[in-house]
């Protein structure tokens, strides 16, 4: 099961498990067990985790103005083995699609390995990734990526730009006589 529906997700979590057998053997010792995102499967803490990936993405250079949670995990829904789906608000990743075809490739594997979770294997997702500009048209459109950010977002990193996103929701739910909670019903299911 799950070899020929979903190859990838069966070669992550080979990769996953096996990273953590060679590299991330010890469980992280929290002065704080908050688990609010939950434990994964070898009990180290998702939300611990999740600070670790933020101070990773900094040591890369990436400069973050929001990092999100989204899915199974910040809905509350989630297994120890499920995946953390991120959503990250940042200026300088490079987008993928404005080279020609060979870089692509080059530009791809460098964007990826800038978002991965390679030292720490907690198989963290970065689903997508915006810059402030791109969210805002985004919410603006009313995508359902931004609107799930909006409402089950878990935010582990801030500075200062997720206010301003809710300020620009609020006057859109403002204008457009919005109904959250069935909004909200129906981005429960994602």
């Amino acid at each position: 099961y799950g070899w020929t529906r979903f190859p990838h997700r069966t070669y992550m979590r080979f990769y996953k498990i096996l990273g953590h057998m060679l590299i991330g053997h010890k469980k992280w010792s929290s002065r704080k067990t908050r688990h609010v995102l939950g434990i994964d499967e070898f009990g180290r803490d998702v939300s611990e985790g999740m600070q670790r990936y933020v101070d990773l993405l900094k040591r890369r250079g990436i400069k973050l103005h929001t990092v999100l949670v989204l899915g199974s995990r910040a809905k509350g829904r989630s297994k120890p083995s499920s995946d953390i789906d991120v959503t990250i608000i940042a200026e300088n990743v490079p987008v993928v699609k404005k080279y020609p075809r060979p870089l692509n490739r080059i530009m791809g594997l460098r964007r990826w390995f800038l978002l991965s979770d390679i030292p720490l294997f907690m198989d963290i997702e970065a689903s997508s990734c915006h810059t402030k500009e791109e969210f805002l048209a985004k919410l603006k459109s009313f995508n359902r990526t931004a609107l799930d950010a909006v409402y089950y977002g878990n935010v582990q990193y801030d500075d200062g730009f997720w206010e301003e996103v809710k300020a620009v929701y609020a006057e859109i739910e403002k204008k457009y006589r919005l109904d959250e909670t069935d909004l909200k019903e129906k981005l429960l299911v994602l």
